[in-house]
């Protein structure tokens, strides 16, 4: 038997009867587990003159209560309880929460038999229909109907019953008489239970809030049956509020004037009124000066910094134009900026940025996705303080963002990576999951996978019993990276849902001048770029010069050359509908997929080879040359 209230293994029916008869409290309540079968439970709960009885099954770590039509899923006793003691279980009756069954309530009973107070027409019913709580939103913003299927509200109303599952952009919800009208939803913030307790002390009654500090009243008036004053706020909106008789009008005009008269109210809008600008940016002035972005103006003050949205910057990022800009950014400082139609607070791809020497790089810093990833990792590399040195490649009057030919300083490097195994992942779902490693390159244009290139590599999935907890992989997989002073090698963790979409676990990304040779433990965090407690992959790491063969690397880099290419011409001929002329390419790139496999494998056996020729003491290298020479006399 459980210590916990409420909860008995060996508890026998015909004593739960008596108990039941002798306690009148409504919604007294007894969960039973079956003694023959540790997986099946009762829940007894007494309705007026009745005992009620609902069948409750464990299935893994779940509890489902009810056998009929009706089910609901838990994942404890305990908060099965906790649900049905806020929510109805039978009809109108809740669980009580004052008195649960326990030995010492029975204890202290003398039983005697009473008349039958089982429900005659059958021992086991089901629960109501699981509800799932209802949602309410805050509104951040004032909002006015565009259709008349939409919602129109002012800031800090409360929308009830909001259906977030329809639409992600447009919610659904009841406000002001309409029910389940749509309104878009970032212009809401959802409140739980709690809060709405404390932002609406009326409860459904409070439509909304009003700021009245600054408002002036300015006219009262008599429409119907009611008193009415129009008033002006400070943003130059206008409100008519009624009243039901003159002293009411006369009390809301007395309480309204002395809330926008408050000394503190009035001193701040003064000063909102009265000061542009803050006095710290204006400070600033002599470090940096705002102008307007003109790519031909000569010469150029490095006191000067120019702003462009990423609309605009996009023009100057790719193609013949990125090698201009690059130059501008040697003599001036540049910000680029989410464009305004990014309404999601989503995010660019700031590599491109980064990669034609901005300086400043503003990102949506509210939304956890793979750029703000990689901006966390950009700035690993000074413990997340201050600035990063742009590379050595970049201060060249030869560097071209996207050309590799012209790189001087560079070394090329290639990495070979042994993904092992992972530990402590967190679980995405109920059931067990099978998750695989996602390994890209980003970087250059030449570099990167998302450009068409092949430096991105993903593992099988483990699907053993144990795969959701420790994952066992040992796959080996080899990347070239021309310029790894601008690169970052980013590890994703992920898993499949039931549609067969990726469900994201961890991820980790660093730069690659960071890299180490050896046995890793790598760390994996999660969208925020904040660690998982324990989480973290094994790897060996090889890094290595690429061009120790110039002519296997050379090679390796035509193939690659002409792979890309091909990508292009395939995605244009899926375009234009030539579906034969896809497959044909398809063929073919396949085909260079093949020679690049075995190109890396030559290059694998040449490393080897010498690596086991370094590791050989030099007495035997001698007596092996000396044999050589004597042969060939």
């Amino acid at each position: 038997m459980r210590t916990r209230t409420g909860f008995t293994r060996t508890f026998p029916r015909r004593r739960l009867k008596t108990c039941y008869a002798v306690c009148h409290e409504t919604a007294l309540f007894l969960i039973r587990g079956r003694v023959s079968d540790s997986n099946l439970f009762a829940i007894s709960f007494r309705v007026e003159r009745r005992i009620l009885h609902c069948r409750i099954k464990r299935d893994g770590n779940n509890y489902i209560i009810g056998d009929g039509d009706v089910t609901a899923t838990f994942e404890s006793l305990n908060e099965l309880v906790q649900y049905y003691q806020t929510h109805p279980l039978y009809k109108s009756v809740k669980l009580n929460k004052k008195f649960p069954v326990s030995r010492e309530l029975v204890d202290r009973h003398i039983f005697d038999e009473q008349e039958d107070i089982y429900d005659g027409a059958g021992i086991y019913t089901d629960p109501n229909c699981f509800q799932a709580p209802s949602i309410s939103v805050k509104a951040l913003y004032d909002y006015t109907a565009h259709r008349p299927d939409e919602l129109s509200f002012p800031k800090n109303a409360i929308i009830f019953n909001v259906d977030t599952k329809q639409d992600k952009d447009w919610w659904r919800g009841d406000y002001g008489g309409k029910k389940q009208q749509w309104f878009p939803c970032n212009h809401v913030v959802q409140i739980d239970s709690s809060q709405k307790e404390e932002e609406t002390p009326l409860g459904i009654m409070q439509q909304g809030a009003i700021d009245v500090r600054g408002a002036e009243i300015v006219s009262t008036s008599k429409v119907n049956n009611l008193y009415v004053f129009k008033l002006r706020l400070l943003v130059g909106a206008e409100r008519e509020i009624g009243c039901s008789d003159t002293d009411e009008l006369t009390d809301w005009i007395q309480k309204i004037r002395e809330a926008s008269q408050l000394p503190d109210n009035l001193e701040t809008h003064q000063s909102e009124r009265s000061y542009k600008i803050a006095k710290e940016l204006s400070d600033l002035i002599v470090y940096c000066r705002a102008v307007t972005f003109a790519p031909d103006k000569f010469p150029r003050d490095f006191r000067e910094m120019s702003s462009l949205s990423e609309s605009k910057a996009e023009k100057y990022l790719t193609g013949q134009k990125a090698s201009a800009f690059v130059s501008i950014n040697r003599m001036q400082l540049t910000r680029i900026y989410p464009k305004g139609t990014r309404v999601e607070s989503s995010n660019y791809d700031p590599m491109l940025a980064w990669n034609c020497g901005s300086q400043f790089v503003a990102l949506n810093y509210q939304t956890p996705d793979r750029s703000m990833q990689i901006n966390a990792a950009r700035f690993l590399v000074n413990g997340c303080c201050g600035y990063v040195l742009q590379p050595e490649c970049m201060r060249s009057e030869l560097y071209n963002p996207s050309c590799k030919v012209a790189l001087a300083s560079s070394n090329p490097v290639t990495v070979s990576l042994r993904i092992i195994a992972a530990r402590h992942l967190p679980k995405t779902g109920r059931s067990i999951s099978c998750p695989s490693v996602e390994v890209e390159v980003i970087g250059a244009e030449y570099d990167s996978s998302s450009y068409g290139g092949s430096n991105k590599y993903k593992t099988s999935k483990d699907r053993n019993e144990a795969a959701g907890f420790n994952p066992l992989w040992n796959e080996t997989c080899e990347f070239d990276v021309v310029n790894p002073e601008l690169a970052f090698l980013r590890f994703v963790v992920q898993d499949e849902d039931v549609f067969g979409e990726p469900s994201f676990i961890g991820q980790a990304t660093y730069p690659m001048p960071s890299l180490r040779s050896g046995y890793r433990s790598v760390p994996l965090k999660n969208s925020y770029s904040e660690e998982l407690e324990l989480a973290s992959l094994l790897v060996h790491l090889d890094v290595s010069r690429a061009n120790e063969d110039q002519q296997i690397y050379q090679t390796l880099q035509q193939l690659q050359e002409e792979s890309q290419n091909l990508c292009q011409r395939i995605e244009e001929a899926r375009l234009e509908g030539d579906m034969a002329k896809v497959e044909e390419m398809r063929l073919k790139q396949s085909e260079l997929e093949d020679l690049k496999r075995s190109k890396r494998e030559e290059r694998r056996r040449y490393r080897q080879r010498k690596l086991s020729r370094q590791e050989k003491p030099k007495f035997l290298q001698k007596k092996k040359l000396s044999s050589v020479s004597l042969r060939s006399n």
